[in-house]
């Protein structure tokens, strides 16, 4: 039986962390090598390595390419070639665990205006629906 890190599945090596990788910095990361199945605890200690700072840096260059992609672009869509073998579902599931882990799922707050609600803004709030009776 292969090793772990030689694993084929239909002809193809199986790139779960580097996927993964992909899908939060958009570039290939060779060095994460190949696994029968996402390992996140040691994923998440692999990306810090990576950076000169650890996870501060990681989190600065997360932050820099979800800047850089346009709306809707990040997590960025991963090649195929990098995501062969891969479950779709299971992929999802852990990319959704990997951000879990890394803090990238918290709610974006934005910055409250210091600014008062135009007239418009105002009738908008004081607006009902018909349903809700006046």
């Amino acid at each position: 039986m292969p090793a772990a890190d030689q694993t084929l599945r239909d002809g193809h090596r199986l790139a779960w962390h580097q996927a993964l990788a992909y899908a939060l910095l958009g570039r290939v990361q060779p060095r994460l090598g190949t696994q029968t199945e996402p390992d996140l605890a040691t994923l998440v200690r692999e990306l810090d390595g990576l950076f000169p700072s650890g996870r501060s840096d990681l989190n600065r260059e997360i932050a820099r390419v979800r800047n850089a992609c346009d709306r809707g672009g990040w997590p960025v869509r991963v090649p195929d070639e990098l995501a062969s073998g891969l479950g779709p579902a299971q992929f999802a599931a852990a990319l959704t665990e990997l951000r879990r882990l890394l803090g990238l799922d918290a709610v974006e707050r934005r910055a409250a205006s210091n600014r008062s609600l135009d007239a418009a803004e105002q009738a908008l709030l004081r607006d009902l629906p018909p349903h809700h009776g006046r």
